[in-house]
Order: C-alpha cells, then sequence, then structure tokens
C-alpha cells in the first residue's frame, strides 16, 4: 500500500495469533483539513474503544521534526498507559552519526525520559528490524499467554 493512502482502520490476522492494525496517518496526507479531521476521529475511537491494544507502533519519519499531532498522540498514549513504541523509519537516508543526533533530538521534541521507546528503523537496509521483530514476538507471546 502506498504511505499516506490509508483511509480506514485495516486488520491484518496474523496467524491467528493476533490482529495488526493499520490507521489512517495524519501526516503527509493529500487531503483537505476536513478529512484529516475525519482521520483523527477514527483513530480516536478506534484507540478509545474497548478491545485490547498490546502496543501501538507509532511511525515518524526520522529526517523530520514530528508534528503537534505527533506530540500530542504519544502524550495521550502515555497519559492512557497505552504501551508503544516510535519506529523512526527512513533511516537508511541518515549516517549513523545523524541517526544518534536525530533519536537524541527525537527524545527531546516528544517529550521523552529517555530513547528507549524509540526504534531507528529501515526497511531497505533492515536496521532495526531484528530489534522490532523481537518487540513484536514478545508482544505476541505476553498475548497468547495472557489469552489462554
Amino acid at each position: 500500500s502506498t504511505p499516506g493512502k490509508t483511509k480506514l482502520v485495516v486488520y491484518f490476522n496474523v496467524e491467528d495469533k493476533l490482529y495488526l492494525t493499520d490507521l489512517p496517518g495524519y501526516g503527509f496526507t493529500k487531503t483537505g483539513h476536513h478529512k484529516k479531521t475525519d482521520f483523527s476521529s477514527l483513530v480516536d475511537t478506534y484507540l478509545t474503544g474497548d478491545r485490547p491494544i498490546a502496543l501501538v507502533l507509532h511511525l515518524l519519519d526520522i529526517r523530520h521534526e514530528p508534528s503537534g499531532l505527533d506530540v500530542q498522540m504519544i502524550a495521550w498514549l502515555e497519559a492512557n498507559d497505552v504501551p508503544y513504541r516510535v519506529i523512526l523509519t527512513k533511516c537508511d537516508k541518515l549516517s549513523r552519526q545523524q541517526i544518534n543526533q536525530q533519536v537524541q533530538a527525537m527524545t527531546k521534541w516528544l517529550d521523552l525520559e529517555e530513547d528507549v521507546n524509540l526504534i531507528a528503523f529501515s526497511s531497505l537496509n533492515r536496521t532495526g528490524l531484528n530489534e522490532l521483530r523481537e518487540l513484536v514476538a514478545s508482544v505476541v507471546g505476553e498475548t497468547a499467554a495472557s489469552v489462554d
């Protein structure tokens, strides 16, 4: 699917162990203000629903400062005790030094106590892939154990 094109909540059943849910973004969508408000309402309705949420993966482009909505989302997740990780995408576009600088900057911008909630990731060169897989596996294990 094309980034910024998700307009509905899309569910992926992963081996009958969990559902991976893709929510519409609000960042670089090529839609008007009214549509962005609809997306925001859809995401809010999903996150405040009665289904358990094991983990939110919040994807941000490492090359850009987070938007006000990104900062609000992280604050909301923390205030509501929703487990999350920020996945800093497109890190293949930066040097290791720039990645480290951006991780520190993101920690400050998102008002995080430390950078443990951040994973620098690249689908192109697989940076961060093992860390992300381990994170998801740990959540799936916990989820499967709690269902039994």
